[in-house]
């Protein structure tokens, strides 16, 4: 595999979760706001912080397999953390639907898809969602990650 097609996998590969990851941070982030209320940091602070988790994990992998691997981890844990936080919204007799919409309106999304996300936010279908991609997420960072049979044969 040439040098090009090695930088190439692993640029494709944290676009790609790296995306996925970054909506899921906003998804956790909306969901957290009824929850905690307005004692959330800003949408460029997650971001941020995201955005540095993204670059270091698919950046400094060595192989685009370590890349997904590792962006795999990551997504698979955000995916676990998204339903956490859905189940702590819905489980608060004190939380605050205003702040939810405000954290909401914050993504800049619109208001009918605003309304559809935070519905979802407070039905069950999210959790669910959120199990069966973490599941697979994390069961794909094994297979990812883990040593070739290859590699224990050659030693």
């Amino acid at each position: 595999m040439s040098i090009q097609a090695h930088i190439a996998g692993r640029i494709f590969a944290t676009l790609v979760m790296g995306i996925l990851l970054l909506l899921l941070s906003a998804l956790i982030r909306s969901a957290a706001a009824q929850h905690i209320g307005g004692a959330l940091p800003s949408v460029g602070v997650i971001g941020s912080a995201v955005g540095v988790a993204i670059v270091v994990a698919g950046g400094l992998a060595r192989t685009a397999q370590a890349a997904w691997g590792r962006l795999c981890l990551l997504n698979g844990l955000a995916s676990l953390g998204l339903l956490v936080v859905c189940l702590l919204a819905r489980a608060s007799p004190g939380a605050s639907a205003d702040a939810m919409t405000q954290a909401i309106d914050e993504l800049g999304v619109g208001r009918p898809i605003g309304a559809a996300l935070e519905a979802a936010l407070l039905s069950a279908a999210l959790g669910i969602v959120a199990v069966c991609l973490g599941v697979a997420l994390l069961a794909a960072s094994h297979f990812l990650l883990r040593p070739s049979r290859r590699a224990h044969r050659s030693v």
